[in-house]
């Protein structure tokens, strides 16, 4: 990365204007030529660069809104072969238990029919109450802790966290 690209960073645009200003201060608000063209620059670079990372977070949220509508139907295609893979598995299960055959052969593959565990299938509406369990489980009352924090009772494991958002607006006046 070259010294300029290192100095044109939003950052370092913004720690510019802040010299800036502070020069401002110390001189009176005494404005030199050399100031003035050093204001000017700094000025016109820090709006284009938040103009830039605007469009670049607009164009990042739109490349994830494609990508996750991508996934998403790769994730139906996918749902879908395997749906036919097992359709697929189940014919030959039939042709199998049909024909009254473990195993059946074709010129490249077989496929060998075996028994595997038992598959349990319940119907919990008619299951005695004797073969049930029930099952407690403890979560923190997320609305009393926040009355009970707005009210200024200290609760140890709990407390407000500050945090801060940031909206992009656009500049309806063309203003900085």
């Amino acid at each position: 990365m070259s010294q300029e690209t290192k100095n044109n960073t939003l950052i370092s645009r913004a720690q510019d204007q802040i010299a800036l200003w502070q020069l401002l201060e110390e001189t009176g608000g005494e404005v030199c030529p050399a100031m003035e063209s050093w204001l000017n620059e700094v000025d016109k670079n820090l709006t284009t660069k938040v103009d830039s990372y605007k469009f670049f977070q607009d164009e990042l949220s739109a490349n994830s809104e494609r990508l996750r509508a991508e996934a998403a139907e790769l994730t139906l295609a996918a749902r879908s072969l395997e749906n036919v893979s097992d359709r697929l598995k189940e014919r030959i299960k039939i042709v199998m238990s049909i024909m009254n055959i473990d195993e059946i052969k074709g010129q490249k593959y077989r496929y060998k029919l075996s028994n595997s565990a038992p598959k349990l299938v319940i119907n919990d509406a008619e299951l005695p109450d004797s073969l049930m369990i029930y099952i407690t489980t403890k979560t923190p009352d997320k609305e009393r802790i926040k009355e009970l924090l707005k009210l200024g009772e200290p609760i140890m494991g709990a407390r407000f966290e500050p945090v801060q958002s940031i909206r992009a607006y656009v500049n309806k006046d063309g203003s900085k």
